[in-house]
């Protein structure tokens, strides 16, 4: 929103200018879309936040909470939000804690225990109770966390559903036993992804090249790792 990014521009530079007031008034806005971007200023402060966090419109409450200025108190309201949209946000602010992460992965709905599982702060026990959800998504982006360990990476190459494990066969913190192990996987679409991994060793990518699977044993040779005739 121009008005907003020229209005904080102004208020840098000129300290008789009321930001606090603006926002406060632009947040009595009758346009979401203005009151969206005005709680998502870099000059919302806690209480901004804590009055946005009453609006009718869940657009203006994500935009609340997934400003890094929210504080403790404003995470707190807002994981126990109507819409879980709201809850999902909090996950998303890098001043989500532990304690927001272990109600997000006991919440309702999958979507807010899925993004909980994907967190880049959450423990490893966030991601192993993600590995452990009934619903296949949440699993799938558990075994997507950036940040899995070893442990953890072979808790999801013995998912259940091939979608899991194909999601743990391209983690960058596969090692070379992880691959192994996934190359024997009984569904192509997880042997495929071992190979594409860019942990895999020049040998088992040559084991790859006795795939049943034809697709399988032509990706292996394009692995940057391939050493031998492509």
């Amino acid at each position: 929103m121009k008005r907003l990014d020229f209005l904080s521009e102004y208020a840098v530079n000129n300290r008789h200018y009321n930001v606090d007031k603006e926002i406060e008034s632009g947040l009595a806005h009758h346009d979401i879309d203005f009151r969206v971007n005005v709680i998502g200023s870099k000059f919302a402060k806690p209480h901004h936040i804590d009055k946005a966090l009453n609006d009718p419109s869940d657009y203006v409450r994500v935009s609340a909470i997934e400003n890094p200025n929210a504080s403790k108190e404003n995470l707190d309201r807002a994981i126990k939000d109507s819409h879980r949209y709201v809850r999902e946000a909090v996950v998303r602010n890098p001043n989500v804690s532990k304690e927001h992460l272990d109600a997000a992965l006991n919440d309702d709905e999958d979507v807010v225990r899925a993004a909980a599982a994907f967190s880049k702060s959450a423990s490893q026990e966030h991601i192993l109770k993600g590995l452990r959800d009934d619903k296949e998504w949440v699993r799938e982006h558990a075994a997507k966390n950036p940040n899995i360990s070893s442990e953890n990476l072979h808790v999801a190459l013995g998912d259940k559903s091939e979608y899991v494990r194909e999601a743990a066969a391209v983690s960058k913190n596969m090692t070379p036993e992880h691959i192994s192990k996934a190359l024997d996987d009984p569904h192509w679409t997880v042997r495929f992804a071992a190979v594409t991994n860019r942990n895999a060793t020049n040998e088992l990518l040559h084991k790859a090249l006795l795939d049943k699977e034809e697709t399988v044993r032509n990706v292996a040779r394009y692995n940057p790792n391939f050493r031998g005739k492509v």
